[in-house]
């Protein structure tokens, strides 16, 4: 019989002494989430909105590192660790598209600071890549934040883009 995860803790987060193989889902408050307008500065910083550097203890001084998408216009940041986590997931499959995705993540990867207003540069190369200019959304993915272009992000996410699939059982 398989337990629902949720359903192993109670209120407070408590677990209910059921086996240690059953593990919390993530909560909502765990994950990035929400889209954010943003703009970068004449020196192509971005803001990192508060409740993401809360809830990824991002104070000044604190590492991210900054990469492109594989398939995608836009720029990705991680903590290191959250980072590091996705090579290794990619490394241990062995396939061609994981070796891609470790090629292209490691070699657009740079490490970056976040300065006392909470801000990080964007590297010009990754800035490129993901066509910002100014104006952008600053959007949380679950352990990482995506930054496009405003004007992409709208064009590539369309709502009649997607009008054939059929969503209701996921939603």
């Amino acid at each position: 019989m398989l337990l629902d995860p949720a359903c192993a803790y109670g209120a407070g987060g408590k677990q209910w002494g059921v086996g240690p193989s059953v593990e919390p889902r993530k909560r909502l408050h765990d994950r990035l989430t929400g889209q954010h307008d943003h703009s970068l500065d004449e020196k192509g910083r971005i803001s990192v909105p508060a409740d993401f550097r809360g809830k990824l203890g991002l104070v000044e001084g604190a590492e991210v590192v900054l990469t492109r998408h594989v398939s995608q216009r836009c720029v990705l940041i991680y903590r290191p660790d959250a980072f590091e986590a996705v090579l290794d997931r990619a490394e241990q499959l062995q396939t061609p598209e994981a070796d891609l995705v470790c090629e292209v993540l490691s070699g657009s990867a740079r490490p970056m600071r976040v300065d006392k207003l909470g801000r990080i540069t964007v590297p010009s190369t990754i800035r490129a890549h993901a066509r910002l200019v100014t104006d952008c959304y600053v959007i949380g993915q679950d352990q990482r934040i995506e930054v496009w272009d405003r004007e992409h992000w709208e064009s590539v996410h369309d709502a009649e883009r997607f009008q054939h699939f059929n969503f209701n059982r996921l939603l």
